[in-house]
């Protein structure tokens, strides 16, 4: 019986073939994603990355308009960035003073939803601080990259996002290959 289906509409099969809007599109995403894929195997190249330097106060927006605090870096700090380190969100370890390393995310970026001009390094620990601790010294230890940054169209969808990433930091940093580096001397030696 299929044959016979076959042989009935065998003559009047079209085949449509794609438009060049189509193909102009799919092989735009292949670029896009080929792009991607240079730009986190650069990114990669370069972690674990260290940091380190006083806390100073940030833009403020942290812990009062999106109840996730972060601590900051100077500009200079910010301009020793190896440039594969592009605009995103991080993960890793931090450590305050000689106090114990946490878990923490980082924002590396102009931040477009807040339309920043400089680039900065905004780390959330992921421990909650009896006080604020600006002057402080901060060291970080970047073990990996979740996304690149991007801009949203209310504040609620970023708070959406970053709890995602802090989540998904939290989960990968349990995994061996971070546990590891949490001990590793950069981070652990006293200052």
């Amino acid at each position: 019986m299929v044959n016979t289906l076959e042989a009935d509409f065998k003559d009047d099969a079209t085949i449509i073939e794609p438009s060049e809007k189509e193909v102009s599109v799919e092989k735009g995403q292949e670029s896009l994603e080929a792009m991607q894929a240079v730009t986190q195997e650069k990114i990669q190249e370069e972690l674990p990355y260290f940091a380190e330097g006083e806390v100073v106060k940030g833009f403020g927006r942290g812990s009062s308009e999106l109840g996730i605090p972060t601590a900051n870096f100077n500009d200079e700090i910010v301009r020793e960035l190896p440039t594969a380190l592009e605009t995103g969100v991080y993960f890793g370890w931090a450590r305050i003073g000689n106090g114990t390393t946490h878990k923490m995310v980082m924002s590396i970026g102009l931040n477009p939803f807040y339309d920043n001009k400089e680039r900065s390094m905004e780390t959330h620990i992921m421990h909650v601080f009896p006080e604020q601790f600006y002057g402080q010294h901060m060291k970080v230890f970047i073990t990996g990259y979740i996304r690149p940054m991007k801009n949203y169209s209310c504040v609620d969808d970023l708070i959406q996002d970053i709890h995602a990433d802090i989540k998904y930091a939290g989960i990968t940093l349990d995994t061996p290959q971070h546990c590891e580096l949490k001990e590793d001397a950069r981070i652990t030696a006293a200052i």
